[in-house]
């Protein structure tokens, strides 16, 4: 079960409950992605753990701050993923395999928590929303700043703006994994290797194969 920062999740946090508030979270990660935001009630939550609705805030302050709470987990591993692979100073087609490859290894093992990041986000209000926002946005100008490394030293040829191209990139990685998953039985690191191949390379012939 993923722990992000316990003390945010009660109200009053103590060494007996934090347990069952970070299942409280997860619970309404699961619940988020299968009937959306909007569509979970604090009595659904509550039912999970046969609770009454009344006693989840001696874990948690409001239905917002579990969203909150997902939202931030999945941007917390978001950027680590980029800190690792800027560590390493690779080159830039490296760089971005192995982004996609952490990022992809972050979508299955918390699927429910990354698909209400994805999807459910909007549904945050003030500060918590613009917080998660300006979180994004920063993923997104990171991963725009290693494009150009790639177009200046030939390796990548400048198709669009980079907030397009890194958007597209990163996003429709996700897409295409949640729309055909491991078909035939490949592994997320030869997933993420393919869907870079395929996004760098197309579908054009390599010279070696035309001769």
């Amino acid at each position: 079960m993923p722990d992000h920062q316990g003390g945010r999740l009660a109200r009053t946090p103590r060494p007996a409950t934090l347990e069952q508030a970070r299942a409280v979270v997860d619970a309404a990660a699961r619940l988020f992605a299968e009937r959306g935001y909007h569509g979970t009630s604090m009595r659904d939550i509550a039912q999970e753990f046969s609770l009454n609705p009344g006693s989840l805030y001696l874990y948690i302050r409001s239905k917002e701050q579990l969203l909150q709470s997902i939202c931030e987990f999945v941007l917390d591993l978001l950027e680590r993923n980029l800190d690792d692979v800027e560590s390493l100073g690779t080159d830039t087609m490296t760089a971005l395999r192995l982004i996609a490859r952490g990022e992809l290894g972050i979508h299955v093992e918390h699927r429910d928590w990354y698909r209400v990041y994805e999807t459910e986000y909007r549904h945050l209000t003030g500060d918590a929303l613009e917080r998660v926002l300006k979180g994004r946005r920063t993923l997104d100008v990171r991963l725009q700043d290693i494009l150009p490394d790639g177009e200046g030293g030939g390796v990548l040829r400048s198709l669009a703006p980079e907030p397009i191209a890194s958007a597209a990139y990163s996003e429709n990685l996700h897409r295409v994994y949640e729309r055909v998953g491991s078909t035939g039985g490949i592994s997320v690191s030869q997933f993420a290797d393919a869907y870079t191949d395929m996004v760098l390379e197309g579908w054009r012939p390599r010279a070696a194969e035309t001769q």
